[in-house]
């Protein structure tokens, strides 16, 4: 299959190219390695890359063995990391590279990420209904956050969400 590799690329480019669409039929495998249906199909059209199976929408992976998926003239990539923190430091859901979420007392909490966090990332983190003050600063490989409450200024114990992106 690795020497398909370089001709379905030049198909894809030249389909691209002459404004024509693509039907690339199934893969004998999905990502975890189990049978796929025979009507699973992916359809290239001019600016749409979508999964079927059946004649129904299906799960389209990108590099579901690992490896970033860029866009874009510079590179850009998703996300490094995300999820849902509940107030009492709990994770509520977060993707899998993320190794453990702590509180360490009222509004202070810590985020761990596989490969340790580093001073260039950007972290974006969202309260939950309450108006709140969010710091955040990167020490000892880890992301630090400190909720407050927006009018006092005090800690106050919140439930938040977060991205991450590393540039």
């Amino acid at each position: 299959m690795k020497n398909l590799a370089p001709l379905l690329c030049a198909l894809l480019i030249l389909s691209v190219l002459l404004g024509a669409g693509m039907l690339l039929e199934p893969a004998s495998r999905t990502p975890n390695n189990s049978a796929r249906g025979a009507n699973a199909s992916v359809l290239i059209n001019q600016n749409e890359i979508y999964a079927q199976s059946g004649g129904g929408a299906a799960d389209l992976y990108l590099n579901p063995n690992g490896g970033n998926v860029k866009t874009g003239p510079y590179g850009i990539q998703g996300p490094l990391a995300y999820g849902r923190v509940n107030s009492d430091g709990s994770p509520l859901s977060f993707s899998s590279n993320i190794t453990a979420t702590h509180r360490h007392g009222v509004g202070q909490y810590d985020i761990h990420v596989a490969g340790g966090a580093i001073l260039s990332d950007v972290l974006i983190v969202t309260g939950y209904n309450i108006p709140a003050v969010v710091d955040v600063y990167i020490q000892d490989g880890a992301y630090h956050i400190n909720t407050y409450w927006f009018t006092t200024e005090d800690r106050i114990d919140l439930g938040f969400s977060f991205v991450v992106f590393r540039p």
